[in-house]
C-alpha cells in the first residue's frame, strides 16, 4: 500500500470527527486511483468518470467496467461515507478527454430535493493517488449546491487538470445520472 501518515487526536467524547486515513494499493506508472468519501449525508454520492466527445461513455454505478478493465469503478457506497474507488489505467489513457464529476444520487431519486442535504454540506473529499502517492485533495465547498460537482480532467499524460481551466470544460461533461 501507498505510504499514508495522518496524525489522529483520541481525547475521549472530544475526538475530532472525520479522521478516516484511506490506503490505496500501490499503483503501477500508467494507473490513477480517484477515492471519493463523505459524511453519512447524504447517503449517496456517485463518482463519474466518463470519456469521449461525439458519442461519449463513463464508469458508473450500473455500467462498472470500460475498456476491458482499464477503467473501472471499484466501489459504488449508497450508505454514506464512501469511499467510491475508480482507477484508470492502460487503453484508458487512449481515450480523448477523461472528466471526473460527483452526482448527488439521493438528490437525484428524493422527490423533496430540497430535504436532502447538499453536496456542499456532505463533507465531501475526492483524493488523487499515482504510482507516487497522494497528488491531490478536492473538498466541496459552498458553490457544491447542485447535483453534480465538477472536479477535473486527466490528459493523456496523467496530469490534473482541473474542471473550469482550458483543456477540461464544464461544458463537457454530459450529465447522464447513469448508462
Amino acid at each position: 500500500y501507498s505510504t499514508t501518515y495522518r496524525t489522529v487526536i483520541s481525547a475521549g467524547v472530544d475526538t475530532p470527527s472525520n479522521q478516516d486515513v484511506l490506503i490505496s494499493p500501490v499503483l503501477g506508472s500508467d494507473e490513477v486511483r480517484v477515492v471519493l468519501s463523505w459524511n453519512e449525508h447524504p447517503q449517496d454520492l456517485d463518482s463519474h468518470l466518463e470519456y469521449g466527445y461525439s458519442h461519449p461513455e463513463q464508469v458508473v454505478w450500473n455500467d462498472k467496467t470500460k475498456l476491458n478493465g482499464d477503467l473501472l469503478l471499484d466501489y459504488d457506497v449508497v450508505t454514506g461515507f464512501g469511499p467510491e474507488t475508480v482507477t484508470i489505467k492502460g487503453s484508458a489513457w487512449t481515450q480523448p478527454r477523461r472528466g471526473y464529476s460527483v452526482f448527488n444520487w439521493t438528490r437525484y431519486r428524493t422527490p423533496s430535493y430540497y430535504s436532502v442535504v447538499p453536496i456542499s454540506d456532505s463533507g465531501a473529499t475526492v483524493r488523487i493517488y499515482k504510482s507516487n502517492g497522494l497528488v491531490r485533495t478536492y473538498h466541496a465547498g459552498p458553490d457544491q449546491i447542485g447535483k453534480w460537482w465538477y472536479l477535473f480532467c486527466l490528459d493523456a499524460g496523467g496530469a490534473v487538470i482541473d474542471a473550469g481551466r482550458s483543456g477540461c470544460s464544464t461544458g463537457d461533461y454530459f450529465n447522464a445520472p447513469y448508462n
